[in-house]
């Protein structure tokens, strides 16, 4: 037997393909894996010394026992996951894992029982198993490097976390406006079913006052009886008007244009210029009115019904005075619109800009014009607010942002 190995290993490449007898060894390589005939145990192939020897031995346990944890965990991973990308792949990994982690233990036996059939058979799965994975890897490589990577991942999660936030944030203000706009559509609907039935109510019963003295021939009562009713049906016409006005103040601001407030507060101050000489009011309008970018439309209601709101209670005012100034902040442009009237008590400011609010109950006014200039004002990105106390004037103030500034 020997000598026929020796034979064997002399002979060239061509004769050992010619050779009939390699078919059958190769056969009988796999028939017989663990058959160790023919080959020694490692520990007597050379000189080894116990060190050098455990130092293989245990290396290839370790790395075999490294390797069998290593498919372990991507099989469980493959398994719990259904999402898992190229699951083939991940499958050939692990399966070329294990084959690589068996050579090591088949090498530490060999140092006690020599199968190195059974090394090679399994040398030849592992090197089948890795070209498999090779070729698998090949055409995934382009699509692997498409996938965003793990902080890209998170920093689109981050986006949409805050993107999915910011909308919620403005469904809930959009959810609390709407409610709001509920809150005040009622308010305005009880309002004006009692702001305008009561002189419907008031011109019924002056009539019916006027049928019975028709009746009973009594005449002589039906002039006062009439200018009573003009009056009320004139009243309600102020409302309805004042109620359209509201109802354009309210409506989205579709165009801007610079507004000089200087202009707008004289337009204004020129409009009412009859009422103001007859209660002998002086004027001041500061020269440093800034221009600002709104609707000219808007701001003359504003200042119209401020100065109107003037000139309504200044009766029994000694010296009436209406001023007109202005106020630079960093972030804002105040105007103040002062007269030195009968004042609001701080327990009403709350009051005097709701619709149909009338502090004075014999006053002639509507209740709709500071309603107006506050929705105008709002409209506008501005906001109004009052200054005031009994005795000591009312300072309407128009606050809008810098950045309407031109």
């Amino acid at each position: 037997m020997a000598v026929e190995l020796a034979a064997s290993q002399g002979a060239s490449p061509a004769a050992a393909a010619a050779d009939p007898t390699i078919p059958s060894e190769i056969a009988r390589i796999f028939t017989n894996a663990l058959d160790p005939t023919g080959f020694p145990a490692r520990w007597n192939c050379g000189e080894w010394s116990p060190p050098l020897g455990y130092l293989h031995i245990v290396s290839d346990l370790l790395i075999w026992s490294a390797y069998m944890a290593i498919p372990i965990v991507i099989a469980s991973y493959t398994l719990r996951r259904r999402d898992v990308l190229f699951p083939a792949v991940a499958w050939l990994f692990a399966g070329f894992i294990f084959a690589c982690g068996t050579t090591h233990l088949i090498e530490a036996i060999i140092f006690y029982t020599p199968i190195y059939r059974l090394s090679g058979i399994f040398k030849l799965g592992t090197a089948a198993v890795s070209w498999a994975t090779v070729i698998a890897l090949i055409p995934l490589v382009p699509k692997a490097i498409k996938i965003p990577g793990i902080h890209r991942m998170n920093q689109r999660l981050a986006e949409e976390i805050l993107e999915h936030e910011r909308t919620e944030r403005e469904l809930r203000a959009a959810q609390e406006l709407m409610d709001a706009k509920n809150r005040e559509l009622e308010q305005f609907a009880y309002s004006v079913s009692h702001d305008l039935r009561s002189p419907l109510v008031t011109i019924r019963n002056l009539l019916n006052v006027m049928e019975r003295d028709a009746a009973a021939g009594r005449t002589d009562r039906n002039a006062e009886l009439l200018t009573l009713a003009t009056r009320t049906a004139t009243r309600m016409s102020d409302t309805v008007e004042d109620l359209l006005e509201l109802s354009r103040a309210g409506t989205p601001l579709t165009a801007r244009e610079p507004v000089d407030l200087g202009d707008a507060a004289r337009d204004a101050v020129e409009a009412r210029r009859p009422d103001l000489e007859r209660l002998g009011f002086v004027v001041r309008i500061a020269p440093d009115l800034p221009r600002i970018s709104a609707d000219r439309a808007r701001v003359r209601q504003i200042f119209d019904n401020l100065v109107g709101n003037a000139i309504k209670y200044a009766a029994g005012v000694d010296a009436p005075q209406l001023e007109f100034s202005a106020k630079m902040t960093q972030d804002d442009v105040s105007i103040c619109i002062r007269d030195n009237g009968p004042g609001i008590p701080k327990r009403h400011h709350d009051r005097v800009f709701r619709l149909f609010e009338r502090l004075d109950n014999d006053s002639e006014g509507t209740g709709v014009g500071l309603a107006l200039v506050q929705r105008a004002a709002e409209v506008m990105g501005g906001r109004v607010w009052l200054d005031s106390d009994e005795g000591r004037g009312c300072a309407f103030w128009l606050v809008f942002p810098r950045s309407l500034l031109v």
